[in-house]
């Protein structure tokens, strides 16, 4: 039997680095065997942030709409 893991809540945002340039974060966390964990990644490039983010909503818990689970604050855009 495999591991079963189910995002609960994703978080994507922004923030302008002291360099300059915009780092995205994603925030999320999964419930696994009646538990949950949180974890946060950091990534230089939007299309990255992404893919993380549509790969989690792909496997959220069963039952739970995007809308319930997904949230997006974008303070820093890209240059």
């Amino acid at each position: 039997m495999g591991i079963t893991r189910h995002a609960v809540r994703i978080h994507l945002s922004t923030r302008i680095t002291p360099a300059g340039s915009t780092e995205w974060t994603v925030e999320f966390t999964v419930t696994e065997h009646g538990r949950e964990s949180s974890f946060v990644t950091h990534h230089a490039a939007e299309a990255e942030a992404r893919q993380l983010v549509q790969k989690l909503l792909a496997d959220r818990l069963p039952g739970l709409t995007v809308e319930e689970v997904y949230l997006e604050e974008l303070g820093a855009q890209p240059r």
